[in-house]
């Protein structure tokens, strides 16, 4: 498929032409999302579009043709599509131009990657007990929903909060038991608060989200701003333990892996890693196979979230190998 400028594409989108994708191997919601209209968070409006062919948004197949919607404008800002309006060209002033700083690494994807740890030491706030209206199977964003909360546990009209799953236990060949994958399925806010129940809106999802998910508070970890990556001195070796997507789904960039190394190896968020395999011919060891790049997100006592910068490959799986080889510096 020709490649269309963005502004180009976006003018199509929200002004009717009519579009359509044809799945390839290895394509996902969130990957055509993000080609078409810049932002892989509004992926729910072509599953909506698409619904008679899509029957779960986590399974499409090659071959099958997919409507690509206009986005009217209203809802191309609530979900960050940005716009251009045409206007009459008018001399622009001279301005000075501040930059504000930049994070080593985007808040967002920090929130969207999920961690690893012990169930026992991740307590939920509370529960997505319902639905408004009622009978909604799967939600996603700017619908609404009830938690088990109110004013009585301090909850408060313009809170926000993460909805997530517990998801499987991971396990390291050097350190055993890591924890529990917590998969974050995206954010929700209060908009009207009792004493028990609260009412949310569910804010741009990462995933689908069911009654009974979990509700949490949202927690970054400290992110540096203003940095570069410099070549790393630390020595830090490890080994990929989990993958988000099947084993069998092609590898892309920024698709999120757990690593068997967290703070107590040194390991910090910013981090880059190289991916390698190590080969042997006939019982003699083989220069190793460069397969891409990862960096850290979030950092855990023994593992680390990180999210694929680089492949040259598409066969990385779990159990390759990660040296560190950058790390952040002012």
């Amino acid at each position: 498929m020709k490649k269309i400028a963005g502004i180009t594409l976006l003018t199509f989108l929200l002004f009717g032409e009519v579009r359509e994708h044809v799945v390839k191997k290895g394509d996902t919601l969130w990957d055509i999302a993000g080609y078409y209209y810049n932002n892989p968070f509004a992926w729910v409006a072509i599953w909506k579009e698409n619904m008679d062919k899509i029957k779960d948004p986590h399974w499409i197949y090659p071959g099958q043709v997919f409507v690509i919607p206009e986005i009217p404008p209203e809802e191309a800002a609530k979900i960050g599509i940005p716009f251009y309006p045409v206007t009459e060209r008018v001399p622009a002033p001279e301005v000075t131009v501040l930059k504000p700083p930049l994070p080593a690494v985007a808040p967002d994807l920090i929130l969207s990657a999920g961690f690893v740890d012990f169930v026992e030491n991740v307590k939920p706030f509370a529960k997505l007990i319902d639905t408004e209206p009622k009978g909604i199977k799967n939600l996603y964003y700017y619908q609404k929903a009830y938690i088990d909360k109110g004013s009585l546990d301090g909850v408060k009209e313009g809170d926000l909060f993460l909805v997530y799953d517990i998801g499987p236990g991971i396990k390291s060949k050097r350190k055993g038991s890591l924890g529990n994958y917590f998969k974050i399925l995206g954010k929700i806010k209060v908009l009207k608060v009792s004493e028990k129940i609260s009412c949310v809106e569910i804010l741009p999802s990462y995933d689908l989200i069911h009654v009974n998910n979990l509700i949490m508070p949202i927690s970054l970890p400290e992110i540096p701003y203003d940095v570069r990556l410099v070549p790393s001195k630390r020595d830090i070796k490890a080994q990929i333990v989990y993958r988000t997507h099947s084993e069998n789904e092609i590898l892309k960039p920024f698709e999120i892996v757990i690593i068997d190394a967290g703070e107590e190896d040194g390991v910090k968020i910013g981090d880059l890693f190289e991916i390698y395999r190590e080969k042997e011919i006939k019982g003699v060891k083989a220069p190793y196979i460069f397969l891409g790049t990862l960096q850290v997100l979030n950092v855990k006592k023994k593992s680390s979230t990180c999210y694929i910068r680089s492949v040259t490959r598409e066969d990385i799986k779990v159990g390759d190998y990660v040296r560190l080889v950058g790390e952040i510096s002012k």
